[in-house]
């Protein structure tokens, strides 16, 4: 910088004085970038030989001036990655916030002592143009040096420009990279705080779900029909935090990747049977038929108690969301490498508008929101068919019921196997 000069408080010499508050500004944009002492990158390098390239120079950098010093992100044809910022050809075009040219350094009276001038790297030329972060203020400049005087004319400082427009490109790439760093880093933390949390309340639920046990089979004494109906609302209560807290622990399970999944080969339609016996209940206290068709003896290729709790989740949304003495059906089917298992239900269907956030995490259709559930169901069974390398497809019309269409890879069917 020069000197003798007076300067405004955004650019003041560092030696005399404090940074105004445009020059904080500035450096705190610097710093945002996270930029600062890190090895060279070849998306920055790459630039700098283009620039040597098309200029003819032998040196070329991008240069980020710092407070007391210019630190050079890439750094073609010099030894250093910095000098102090006093000395700063880099500084003055971050100064002036526009393209600085200097033709000839040694009969130009600002840079004539300059020591980069007088001494090594012997700079006589000198092009640069300063570069914005993504918050607007300038942090450097991308800059063009060679040891002979040279002119510099209008198309040569054109594309001096372009090519800092590719420097600027590159730190909102940066500014972009860490901000998906950061939310996953939230998202990381989130997965360990609900896996930490849901075991936490496993303990717990089970021992409050074992005592309500005990106090409803009169194990405990004999108990007046208010005092078992409190009960049975606590227990289903409980039932229900219960089936959050396990669904909240498989989902972050399967989004850190520590869910463990033992494939092998399995027929389907009988894990569609133990499904539809474990929900008879559930089925018969709305009278809803279940019926079940296609393929037996198909196979797949997958974990058997998983491909149960994805049917489960199926059938058990098909169940709770149709109609009273309303008919949910199941269909095997093999469609060459896939299997499939299709559950129809006839309930209210899905709004076309929100059909496709089906499996969002907690996300309910507007019109069944007073249905109860954890809203996780669909997510499980989406991500789960994902890891085996399979699909879940959703498609429904609003009143006329959904279809979900869970796809797995299939194994060898027997050659004998009927088709109902």
């Amino acid at each position: 910088m020069l000197e003798e000069e007076e300067e405004d408080d955004e650019v003041s010499d560092v030696g005399r004085r404090s940074p105004g508050a445009g020059e904080a500004r500035r450096l705190a944009a610097l710093r945002g970038l996270e930029l600062l002492d890190t090895p060279s990158e070849e998306r920055f390098d790459r630039i700098t030989r283009i620039a040597a390239h098309t200029f003819g120079v032998p040196i070329a950098l991008v240069t980020l001036v710092d407070h007391e010093r210019q630190w050079f992100k890439a750094c073609l044809g010099l030894e250093t990655r910095q000098t102090s910022r006093t000395s700063s050809f880099c500084a003055r075009a971050v100064e002036s916030a526009t393209t600085l040219v200097v033709t000839d350094a040694l009969t130009d009276p600002r840079f004539a002592a300059n020591p980069l001038v007088t001494g090594d790297p012997h700079i006589r030329f000198y092009a640069g143009h300063p570069v914005r972060a993504p918050t607007g203020e300038l942090v450097g400049s991308l800059c063009v040096i060679d040891r002979v005087a040279r002119t510099f004319g209008p198309a040569e400082i054109d594309a001096l420009v372009d090519l800092a427009a590719l420097v600027e490109a590159e730190l909102r790439s940066q500014v972009f990279q860490q901000a998906v760093d950061a939310l996953q880093e939230v998202d990381h933390l989130t997965l360990q705080f609900v896996s930490a949390a849901s075991h936490e309340l496993r303990s717990p639920l089970t021992s409050v779900l074992g005592y309500l046990e005990v106090l409803l089979t009169g194990a405990a004494g004999t108990l007046d029909d208010v005092q078992t109906g409190y009960l049975e609302v606590a227990n289903r209560n409980a039932l229900r935090l219960q089936h959050l807290v396990q669904d909240l622990l498989t989902v972050s399970r399967l989004q850190s990747g520590a869910l463990h999944i033992v494939p092998a080969t399995m027929e389907v339609d009988r894990a569609v049977e133990n499904v539809v016996s474990d929900l008879a209940p559930e089925a018969a206290a709305k009278e809803v038929s279940v019926e079940v068709s296609g393929r037996k003896g198909a196979t797949v290729v997958a974990d058997p108690l998983r491909v149960e709790q994805m049917i489960r989740n199926l059938l058990g949304n098909a169940i709770k969301f149709s109609d009273d003495c309303g008919k949910v059906c199941v269909t095997i089917d093999v469609r060459g490498p896939i299997a499939t298992i299709t559950v129809d239900d006839d309930g209210p269907g899905v709004p076309a508008d929100e059909l496709e956030r089906l499996g969002e995490p907690f996300f309910r259709a507007s019109n069944v929101a007073a249905v109860e559930g954890t809203g996780l169901g669909l997510l499980i069974t989406r991500q789960l068919a994902e890891a085996h390398g399979g699909s879940l497809v959703a498609h429904s019309e609003l009143g006329f019921g959904a279809t979900f269409v869970l796809e797995l890879p299939a194994g060898s069917t027997r050659p004998d196997a009927p088709t109902t």
